[in-house]
């Protein structure tokens, strides 16, 4: 076909098929409305870029050797390839979990890509003779390192989104890196088998889809787990557990007074509160409104303990902003063979409501200043 040999239109097929797969997924990203619009530009690009650079390996690979009046051809897209690719697991990183942290990281493959197009007129890093033969240089390990350190941060940003969304990811993003691993061993082992791209665009999808599901678990106001995994967790509650139900106080009147705007922004500081006391025992849910519980399933003798922690966490919020509300606690025990998990919330709720009582009864017997 096209003369070329049957290695050359097996890597054909397989760049048509890892192009098609990627046209796909960003038409799926495109058209989802669970990942919020940033994310889902940054993703789209990501897709973009990875199309190109199949495209470019595949055309670099096939013409390697030959047709010489394409040597210049080949040093370029190969350059604009080392200068991109690193950028990409640092992007997707970005979608899945912002972080200040990231600008270093970009520095560092900025310097990198200025290499990589200098390159060009120096070929430390790699060079194309006028036979079109692609050569590694001296200072290969740069691309190597750059390219490392990308998924290296992809990596453990991906953890950090798992432990502080709640999300059960973790072991999720060793399978994908195992994934990736293996494609790229493959291509090592057999250099006739260029399976490089479709792995590392098999792996960009699935972390888009391990950042979907985190989505789907988490409340967009505060970042507490949501009611759909609140609800996953009464069908089958861990036991034994700690149940601990919070509300806000006077949640009403802060909307009346200060506007909904305010109002979801004392949902946030209470929704940090929360994470800061219990994330460590614990998963915390939004349930509904200005309405949470946190399912404890570590030091459940510590009721107390972490109530008052949690009571200093808000008084911490309200030293900085004093309209922050106060928020009321009840908790329950789940213990092992628990049958009716809903007696146990409502056992926890009417703990909340009686502190809720004794907290108007003590703000109504305060002596005026």
């Amino acid at each position: 076909m096209f003369g070329l040999t049957d290695s050359q239109q097996n890597f054909l097929r397989l760049t048509v098929v890892t192009v098609l797969f990627l046209v796909t997924a960003c038409i799926l990203v495109m058209n989802n409305h669970v990942i919020r619009a940033r994310e889902r530009k940054t993703l789209v690009w990501c897709f973009i870029a990875l199309v190109f650079i199949t495209v470019a390996d595949w055309f670099n690979v096939t013409f390697s050797g030959t047709h010489p009046e394409l040597h210049t051809v080949h040093t370029l897209l190969t350059a604009i390839m080392f200068a991109v690719v690193p950028f990409i697991p640092v992007a997707i990183a970005q979608a899945i979990y912002p972080d200040k942290s990231a600008k270093w990281v970009m520095v560092v493959l900025m310097v990198q890509a200025v290499a990589e197009i200098a390159n060009i007129f120096g070929g430390f890093i790699f060079w194309v003779d006028d036979a079109n033969d692609y050569y590694r240089g001296p200072l290969y390990f740069v691309y190597v390192a750059a390219y490392a350190l990308s998924n290296v941060f992809l990596v453990v940003q991906s953890i950090r989104a798992a432990r502080t969304y709640q999300a059960s990811g973790s072991w999720s993003v060793i399978a994908i890196v195992v994934c990736l691993a293996a494609g790229i061993a493959i291509q090592l082992a057999y250099s006739n088998i260029h399976v490089t791209w479709a792995a590392v665009s098999m792996a960009v999808v699935l972390f888009v889809l391990y950042y979907y599901d985190i989505a789907l678990q988490t409340d967009a106001l505060t970042m507490l787990l949501n009611r759909h995994s609140y609800e996953k967790f009464l069908v089958r509650p861990p036991l034994p557990c700690l149940v601990v139900s919070v509300d806000v106080n006077d949640f009403k009147l802060v909307n009346d007074t200060y506007g909904h705007a305010y109002g979801d922004e004392c949902l946030r500081a209470i929704a940090r509160a929360l994470r800061h006391t219990y994330a460590s025992v614990g998963k915390c849910y939004r349930a509904g409104g200005d309405e949470f519980v946190v399912v404890v399933t570590k030091r459940l003798d510590s009721a107390e303990e972490l109530a008052r922690r949690m009571q200093d966490a808000i008084a911490a919020a309200q030293a900085h902003d004093g309209r922050i509300p106060s928020v009321s606690i009840g908790s329950a025990l789940a213990a092992e063979g628990c049958t009716d998990i809903a007696a146990v919330i409502d056992e926890a709720d009417k703990a909340m409501y009686a502190d809720k009582r004794v907290g108007k009864s003590d703000a109504m017997s305060m002596p005026a200043e």
